[in-house]
């Protein structure tokens, strides 16, 4: 899934640096839509940094304790 928006991605100049876990809870539904709403998500992340000219872009996953995953 990720490497189908990574064009997208490089070419909006945003870097991804996903951190994944293994012993996340498996999520149940429809595969083809749960991959579009993470797509969705990486797209609407890149067009909302496309303003940002003073940083890096930069797009975010991590393991936390309180919240499970954050994407920042």
């Amino acid at each position: 899934m990720i490497a189908l928006s990574l064009s997208e991605l490089q070419r909006n100049q945003v870097m991804l640096r996903a951190e994944l876990v293994g012993d996340l809870p498996h999520v149940t539904g429809d595969r083809v839509q749960l991959q579009q709403v993470i797509l969705n998500l990486l797209r609407n992340a890149s067009d909302a940094m496309s303003g940002v000219d003073d940083r890096p872009r930069q797009l975010r996953s991590e393991p936390n304790e309180k919240a499970g995953i954050v994407c920042a």
